[in-house]
């Protein structure tokens, strides 16, 4: 009987640790989908404060970058904006910049007249994140027309999936993976009788 105590004993232990590390991958997965992103938007009030061209703005030249302004720190590796026409033909050009504190820079090639969309997810070195849009006019001579409810949804959930996971998640999920694995892999020995 007391042999069989420290195989009891590491058997749980085992569990205990299978567990724990399934809860980890369960998290990291959870905080890496776009749903745990959305529940952290704008939780610290983050928000846009101002924009050039400002939103609405018609413009008699096209802009070479389009920037925005914001009241906190953004992480511009984290971040991603995108600009586009009405007909859908992509005006981005060049990496995300951030040539001052709360600004990030992104670069355009607008070769016409047109309505175009700025649709941004941002995030902040605190974590928060904050999406929306910004649509202006080149050489129309009149303000952007609003863009209906599925467009929004659909350029801001495009802003908000253009990004890819940062490094540091993507080898901590790695690890927790293995993890899981190699503790399944010790219960389901230890589960078997010898022979």
């Amino acid at each position: 009987m007391t042999g069989r105590l420290p195989q009891r004993l590491s058997s749980r232990a085992l569990r205990v640790l299978a567990l724990t590390a399934l809860v980890a991958v369960a998290a990291m997965i959870d905080a890496l989908t776009p749903a745990a992103a959305t529940a952290r938007w704008d939780a610290d009030g983050h928000r846009m404060v101002a924009s050039d061209p400002a939103a609405g703005a018609a413009l008699t030249t096209a802009p070479a970058a389009i920037e925005l302004v914001f009241p906190a720190p953004v992480a511009v590796d984290l971040s991603h904006v995108s600009v586009q026409a009405d007909g859908g033909a992509s005006a981005t050009t060049g990496p995300l910049g951030q040539p001052a504190r709360g600004t990030v820079r992104q670069p355009v090639r607008i070769p016409g007249s047109g309505t175009f969309t700025v649709a941004y997810h941002v995030t902040f070195v605190d974590g928060t994140e904050d999406t929306g849009l910004v649509r202006f006019s080149v050489g129309t001579g009149v303000p952007p027309p609003p863009l209906n409810a599925t467009a929004v949804e659909r350029a801001v959930g495009e802003a908000a999936h253009s990004h890819s996971i940062d490094p540091l998640s993507a080898v901590l999920l790695v690890v927790d993976g293995l993890v899981v694995m190699v503790v399944l892999t010790l219960l389901l020995r230890r589960g078997r009788p010898d022979p």
